[in-house]
């Protein structure tokens, strides 16, 4: 993989050089996730996509060296160590219990941002058919009129303590399958 390690976009091997911040590009060997099937730095112990240790070998590894039995993955945001019990699995990936890695007010949270609106009508009803209460942030500017597209963003919000469930049926959503297949 031939990416920036400013900024972690891939670029095509014949780029030398970040477009966006000027940073030389690096190249590093893949190696696939077992859990999520993404590809993911050859070095790495925990998953960058979904947290969970990359294979069997590097649980083990990771566990010989530190001595720790209790992990079950590392947080995709932040990379802190996930102890059985602790943190949240969101579909398939691990977050610890830190509330700022999410948009929170009060006591909804940001599940999804669009900036089109049917879009956010869909994922709305289904969630709501699903029995999550969903609230629409809509932050478009009505008084400014462009003809560049729709620029506005719609933040789709749920509860925080149905974030798991609504983030589950968003996963099977995209994937265009029903939770219960």
């Amino acid at each position: 993989m031939h990416y920036c390690p400013s900024c972690g976009y891939e670029y095509e091997p014949e780029v030398d050089d970040c477009p966006d911040c000027h940073t030389e590009l690096i190249t590093e060997d893949l190696t696939t996730c077992l859990h999520c099937g993404e590809n993911t730095r050859d070095h790495q112990i925990f998953c960058d996509h979904c947290g969970n240790f990359v294979n069997d070998a590097r649980k083990l590894q990771f566990t010989l060296r530190t001595q720790e039995r209790d992990i079950t993955g590392a947080c995709v945001i932040c990379g802190v160590w996930i102890h059985e019990g602790t943190g949240e699995q969101d579909g398939y990936r691990w977050f610890c219990d830190r509330d700022d890695h999410y948009q929170v007010y009060e006591d909804w949270v940001v599940l999804l941002t669009l900036n089109a609106e049917f879009e956010a009508g869909m994922y709305q009803t289904q969630l709501e058919s699903a029995g999550i209460p969903v609230q629409l942030l809509n932050q478009k500017d009505s008084s400014y009129i462009t003809s560049s597209g729709d620029l506005s963003l719609l933040k789709i919000m749920v509860p925080k303590d149905r974030l798991a469930d609504a983030s589950e049926l968003l996963t099977h959503i995209r994937e265009d399958q029903s939770p219960n297949d």
